[in-house]
């Protein structure tokens, strides 16, 4: 059944028919169809190639060695092993480019194309890179020397390096030799050929561009038009076969012509450094070349014209300098080997043949040209201007032209300018503004005519004042300025000097002794610059403007002398010690320094408390006081200085020539006084010694002592006799104080705060006898506010005086017209009490001076005064004015006396009159009760002052008798005059009632007093209501008070006022 249908089944060739359903039992379900052939089925590949079954054929995919359709071929494997990456070559010099010497070569980019396709196999492509590799070894790899690129290419292209992507020879090496090998089964070189060609030619013209393909020539394309392009771009080809099979033909058209310069032998890695060593080293050169282009046209006639012009190759000459001559400061000092200039002014340099052309030096293209045999070029057709005229180009050693500039501390003061005087190695330029200690750079630029530049700079710096020495004397325990020795021993001296010089710092200091009499030498020698890392803030070192910090205290101790044996002088004998320093600018001072022999001490003399001239002073009251003394002398050496010392007793020598106690005040001096401060309060004693100029001390003078008292006197218990005040309350001391007239003072307790202080009251005498405190007494006026007042002129003051520390030296008395002037009272100045405790003045004249103020001064013997102000005072001599009788009111119970401010006045007095006294009197003296004193000061009802009797007191002192009254009223000032005035007269009324009577209604109306009324109980009347009294007696009129109403709660009453009798009606 198969067979049938399958030849009814035409397959294709490479297809068999098979069966697909297979169903006998219906043969409609029986099918057959074509399906592909699996040729790989019996292995056709050989040489372990694998097999592709592909419709209709298959393939092969061979190992890299093994090639061919059924991979029945193998490749030659090269049996070398690939180079050291290390340059090595036949001869001595193997290196490519400017690394081969002084030679310079031109630029050069160098593409490496390396075959890894299968057929060149894995050793041959690991063979390529190390001949790549080790010939890059030799090369100056740079960007400005060789830059090396490089692509493998099979089938297809891959970049590895691109030309400027390393400058570091060995990160190029290890990139080529770590490239894979890819093994692609077919190559086509003309691909990477075409590649290279716009990578060379779009880099710098000025570059020499380098192909090196490392192939075996098998390739599956022509290579014949890329090979023919980069030959024709410039572009030097070289090709070198790989592997133990190559293409020859390929690899002579890819390499360009000749092909002895550019095919390399096969796997040959040392033709290929001799061919390519020679393209590049060939055009390196050692020596510039000024090369002559001329021209020459010649027209139809045959006339001819020459022209020509000058070009300069130099890539080998390098600017240097000479060693054994200097750029050097001349207006420096030599001795400083020109570091330092000491004048202001003008800087110069000199840098005579240090700056040269090594090449032009020798051969100077810069010289002036012959014009030839004929001369034929003249006129503009001969080069007279421009770099390179004929008649030769300005330079020095081939140098062209000078640049300088000259700073300041590092801040130009010239910068970038030509030497004015080229060729001329020297320059002088004057300039301002240059101090000492100014550090100056003097930079040189020489520059050729290539471009080349060398700089130098020279550094130097500006002193021009010498060193400094100062303070130079000899110090002895402690004590400096001393120009005076004590013994005859010369080595004992110590000398302490500063020396210093703040621009350049010192570099040394000598010194020697002689006798100022016959200038013999004693001795000599030198102290040691000492220098210090850095110098704090301290007046022991010092930082110069250049150099080192120093330090700038010299001691001086000659045991040298000893060792001559020249250390013992004289008495009374002068020797000369001589300073010499010298800076880093050397510059030198010297200082001389005189010093005296004197053994002998000093005589004693007096020490007082108080200037000279004055008398001597027991008290002070500041504490500060003059010492003075005098007597102290040195016949031979005189007195350098003196010594006090301030203690609770007199001193010591030792404890005045060695201070080491702490409670001592020590001052040392020069004159003959002394204002010091007295820091204790206990008795204090001024000793004094005389130092001479040789430091040796006198006796000890001491005074007799002084004593400082700073507080003044303390008065206390001041009254002047008739002085008065109004009761008041004051403060002082944070107490309140009870003031009564007569100025005694009584301490009280108010509840409120003494916040004020009243000084007067501090000395008013105390009442011993403490008062019981009542609201009315702190409700008094304040003590500050009160005027004092005195009947007459006689002033009785007394007093009491007290001080602790000191004596009273006097007290004083004065008056003035105002507080302010208790300095100095204006109407009496201070006087004298002598020594008295009280003080009389009789018709003292004060009674017309309106206020005054009475001054009470102490001054103790320390001169510590204190003074109080009493007052203000107002003489009073005359009595108030009583100008109007008070008026009298009665009213049911009461007298009222009455009076304004205007009824009784004191001209002279502040204020209104306040005390007042009172009594009742009768006409004819019959009555008189007792002075009353008026206490309520508050105005009464009717708007005035007043007092008030109860009628019914005034009634029983009366008895009836009908006697008229007065008020009696003396009137007080503040200085205690009165005047008395009487009162309006008092009628009192009767003290009996009047008599009970009858009231009757009536009708008819009568008058008639005793005539019979008859009471009715209703009224026919509407329009009146009459009633009549009877029976009501009294001994003064009487006002009757009626009361009609229509009940007892509801009435109106009428006042009516009758003398008799009489119906009344309403």
């Amino acid at each position: 059944m198969k067979n049938r249908l399958c030849s009814q089944l035409n397959c294709a060739a490479g297809y068999a028919c098979i069966t697909t359903v297979a169903n006998c039992d219906n043969l409609d379900y029986y099918k057959v169809e074509c399906q592909d052939i699996d040729e790989c089925a019996i292995n056709p590949c050989q040489n372990g190639g694998t097999c592709s079954n592909n419709i209709g054929s298959f393939s092969c995919s061979c190992p890299e060695h093994i090639y061919g359709t059924m991979c029945e071929y193998e490749y030659p494997k090269l049996s070398l092993n690939p180079l050291s990456s290390t340059c090595t070559c036949y001869g001595g010099n193997c290196g490519i480019g400017s690394i081969t010497g002084q030679q310079i070569c031109t630029k050069v980019d160098i593409l490496f194309l390396i075959d890894d396709s299968s057929s060149i196999s894995s050793s041959g492509f690991a063979y390529a890179k190390s001949v790549a590799a080790k010939l890059i070894d030799c090369l100056t790899i740079g960007s400005e020397d060789v830059r090396v690129g490089m692509m493998t290419f099979g089938s297809s292209v891959s970049t590895k390096i691109v030309l400027s992507q390393f400058t570091d020879k060995n990160q190029i090496k290890s990139t080529i030799v770590g490239s894979p090998f890819r093994g692609e089964k077919r190559t086509y070189t003309n691909i990477p050929l075409q590649n290279a060609l716009p990578m060379m030619t779009s880099n710098p013209a000025d570059t020499l561009d380098i192909v090196i393909v490392l192939t075996d020539g098998k390739s599956n394309n022509n290579v014949m038009s890329a090979s023919q392009a980069l030959h024709s771009a410039g572009v030097y080809t070289f090709a070198m076969g790989i592997g133990a099979v190559i293409d020859s033909n390929n690899l002579q058209t890819i390499a360009r012509n000749p092909n002895s310069d550019y095919h390399v032998a096969t796997n040959d890695y040392t033709d290929l450094h001799r061919k390519v060593s020679k393209l590049i080293n060939g055009l390196c050169t050692d020596d510039p070349i000024l090369y002559g282009v001329a021209v020459e046209v010649v027209d139809v006639a045959l006339n001819p014209r020459q022209a020509r012009r000058f070009v300069l190759y130099d890539a080998s000459s390098q600017m240097k300098i000479h060693k054994h001559y200097d750029l050097r400061v001349t207006s420096a000092s030599a001795k400083t080997n020109f570091l330092w200039q000491t004048e202001h002014g003008s800087l110069c340099y000199n840098w005579t043949n240090r700056y040269y052309n090594d090449k032009f030096v020798h051969y100077n293209p810069l010289s002036p040209i012959d014009a030839g045999v004929h001369n034929h070029f003249t006129g503009v057709y001969e080069q007279t201007t421009g770099k390179f005229p004929v008649t030769g180009t300005a330079n020095i050693h081939g140098i062209t032209s000078f640049h300088y500039t000259i700073q300041k501390d590092l801040v130009d003061m010239i910068s970038d300018q030509l030497t004015p005087n080229f060729p001329e190695e020297n320059i002088c330029v004057p300039v301002s503004g240059v101090n000492d200690g100014n550090t100056i750079t003097f930079r040189i630029s020489a520059n050729d005519i290539i471009g080349h530049q060398i700089k130098e700079s020279v550094v130097h710096h500006i002193d021009s004042s010498p060193p400094e020495i100062s303070n130079a004397w000899l110090i002895r325990d402690g004590t400096r300025e001393i120009f005076v020795h004590n013994m005859k021993d010369l080595s004992a001296m110590k000398l302490q000097f500063k020396a210093f010089d703040v621009h350049s710092g010192l570099v040394s200091v000598h010194w020697s002794i002689r006798n100022e009499d016959d200038n013999t030498v004693f001795g000599n020698g030198a102290l040691g610059v000492y220098s210090i890392a850095n110098c704090a803030i301290s007046k022991h070192c010092y930082c110069p403007s250049i150099g080192e910090c120093q330090l700038m205290n010299y001691t001086l101790v000659m045991n040298s002398l000893v060792v001559n044996d020249t250390h013992i002088g004289e008495h009374h004998r002068k020797y000369v010690i001589e300073l010499e320093v010298v800076n880093h600018a050397a510059l030198r001072t010297t200082e001389i320094v005189t010093i005296l022999v004197d053994e002998s001490a000093p005589e004693t003399g007096v020490v007082r408390e108080g200037s000279q001239g004055s008398s001597d002073i027991d008290y002070i009251s500041e504490p500060n006081i003059t010492i003075s003394w005098r007597g102290f002398i040195d016949h031979e050496s005189g007195i350098k200085f003196y010594r006090l010392g301030l203690s609770n007793s007199c001193l010591t020598l030792e404890e005045l020539w060695h201070p080491n106690s702490s409670n001592v005040e020590y001052h040392d001096t020069e004159e003959l006084s002394m204002h010091v401060l007295i820091s204790s309060e206990k008795k204090m004693y001024s000793s004094v010694i005389a130092f001479n100029n040789a430091m040796e001390p006198s006796k000890v003078g001491c005074s007799d002592g002084i004593l400082v008292d700073k507080t003044p006197p303390i008065i206390s218990n001041v009254s002047i006799k008739n002085l008065r005040i109004n009761p008041s309350i004051g403060c002082a001391d944070g107490s309140f104080w009870y003031v009564n007239e007569d100025l005694i003072k009584t301490k009280v307790a108010c509840n409120s705060t003494c916040s004020s202080n009243d000084p007067l009251i501090n000395v008013l005498p105390e009442n011993p006898i403490k008062s019981k405190t009542t609201k009315d007494v702190c409700l008094l006026p304040a003590f500050t506010n009160e005027y004092l007042y005195i009947g007459n002129d006689l002033l009785d003051i007394l007093w009491n005086i007290s001080d602790i520390e000191s004596q009273i030296q006097e007290v004083f008395i004065g008056i003035g017209s105002s507080q302010s002037s208790i300095l100095s009272p204006d109407i009496s100045g201070y006087s004298k009490t002598h020594h008295n405790t009280f003080y009389r003045l009789r018709h003292s004249g004060l009674g017309g001076n309106g206020i005054v103020f009475v001054f009470i001064k102490a001054v103790n013997k320390a001169n510590k005064e204190r003074a109080v102000a009493i007052g203000p005072i107002i003489v009073d001599e005359t009595p108030p004015l009583c100008l109007n009788k008070p008026t009298t009111d009665l009213t049911k119970d009461l007298v009222i006396v009455s009076w304004s401010t205007d009824d009784f006045e004191d001209n002279q007095q502040i204020g209104n009159l306040k005390t007042i006294y009172y009594r009742l009197v009768s006409k004819g003296s019959m009555v008189r009760t007792d002075f009353a004193k008026w206490t309520n000061h508050t105005l009464c009802s009717n708007g005035r002052y007043c007092v008030t009797f109860p009628l019914s007191e005034i009634q029983h002192i009366d008895m009836g008798s009908g006697r008229v009254y007065q008020v009696e009223f003396h009137a007080y000032n503040d200085a205690g005059h009165f005047c008395d005035i009487l009162s309006q007269d008092i009628i009192l009324p009767s003290p009996f009632l009047p008599t009970r009577g009858m009231v009757y209604d009536v009708d008819v109306v009568t008058s008639e007093e005793d005539a019979y009324v008859e009471d009715i109980d209703a009224s026919f009347t509407l329009d009146s209501f009459c009633v009549y009294l009877k029976g009501i007696h009294h001994l003064e009129s009487l006002i009757y008070e009626l009361g009609v109403g229509l009940n007892v709660r509801k009435t109106w009453i009428y006042k009516i006022s009758l003398q008799i009798l009489v119906p009344i009606c309403l």
